[in-house]
């Protein structure tokens, strides 16, 4: 299990340079945690920003870690996420090639808000149809027929 950060620095380093902090700038950001004026607490990947005074979250901050509550689906999905930053063609194939081994409507479930994004976040009905309509073609293409074929006087032949 990782080692979660708890001094001032450590959090500190934990956090991305580059990440919108609002109307604060990285170092704003980097000043105030070593003045007291932000209180930082572990996050998830990063740490989770407060303002001291009035304990409000700040822009960019991180998001909690959940120790309970963590559904099955919400690991999987993650998971998938995390992977798909480095390769997303290899997500979607694993994906695909799951739904179609175990027709377990989770995967698809799972499949359609990577696509789309969650039910509750779908906008239009045009745009849910087009992605049941895309994951239905995706799910009926089959892997190509093999065949084995080999040179027999001169000409390509089927091998029987």
């Amino acid at each position: 299990m990782n080692q979660v950060a708890t001094s001032v620095e450590e959090m500190i380093n934990l956090l991305p340079l580059d990440r919108n902090y609002g109307d604060r700038s990285y170092d704003d950001v980097v000043r105030q945690l070593r003045s007291g004026e932000l209180r930082a607490a572990p996050g998830h990947r990063i740490p989770q920003l407060f303002d001291a005074k009035t304990n409000r979250i700040v822009k960019g901050s991180g998001t909690p870690i959940m120790t309970q509550g963590v559904t099955a689906h919400q690991k999987i999905a993650a998971e998938m996420r995390n992977m798909a930053v480095d390769d997303i063609e290899m997500v979607y194939h694993n994906l695909i090639d799951k739904i179609r081994r175990t027709e377990d409507p989770r995967w698809t479930k799972i499949f359609l808000e990577f696509t789309v994004g969650k039910v509750s976040e779908a906008r239009g009905a045009d745009g849910m149809a087009d992605a049941i309509n895309k994951l239905i073609d995706m799910i009926d293409k089959r892997p190509p027929e093999v065949r084995e074929i080999e040179y027999i006087g001169g000409e390509w032949a089927d091998k029987k």
